[in-house]
């Protein structure tokens, strides 16, 4: 999950935070124009999938921001932000924000899942190791089919 959106490439996939042609606006003192401005590039990628996944602390600070001043209206709100389908999540960095299309991103695998058990490295406690391993890629059909915004304060 983290690797999908930061993930940095080189050994593992390069998150969405990372490719090119992804919308960016900036985070810092993000308003409701900001996120208007982010859903408004990606809205032509839409096929009933538009979402978005934040960081906890961009969703801590956008609770508390208001649409409007004096509206009572959080941008991030009971039924998420814009009335779109939000995930707080520990994938994503704390500051950060992503909205995107998520029929457009290809998770590629190019292995079988491998499966590898140890049951020597912890031989004096009686502890077995399991790890599975898969190599895979993140690809954006359309990078500008996702928006993110980075330093959210």
């Amino acid at each position: 999950e983290n690797a999908v959106i930061s993930g940095a490439g080189g050994t593992t996939p390069t998150g969405i935070v990372l490719q090119s042609g992804v919308t960016s606006v900036s985070g810092s003192n993000l308003a409701w124009s900001g996120v208007a401005q982010m859903e408004a590039g990606v809205l032509p990628y839409e096929r009933g999938d538009l979402g978005w996944i934040v960081g906890s602390g961009a969703a801590q600070t956008l609770r508390g921001r208001m649409r409007e001043a004096g509206s009572g209206m959080p941008i991030f709100g009971d039924t998420g932000i814009g009335g779109r389908l939000t995930l707080a999540s520990l994938a994503c960095p704390t500051a950060t924000a992503v909205f995107g299309a998520w029929s457009s991103l290809l998770l590629c695998a190019w292995s079988p899942i491998e499966f590898a058990a140890d049951p020597f490295s912890s031989f004096n406690t009686g502890k077995v190791s399991l790890r599975f391993r898969q190599a895979v890629d993140v690809v954006l059909q359309a990078g500008a089919a996702f928006a993110k915004t980075e330093s959210v304060t």
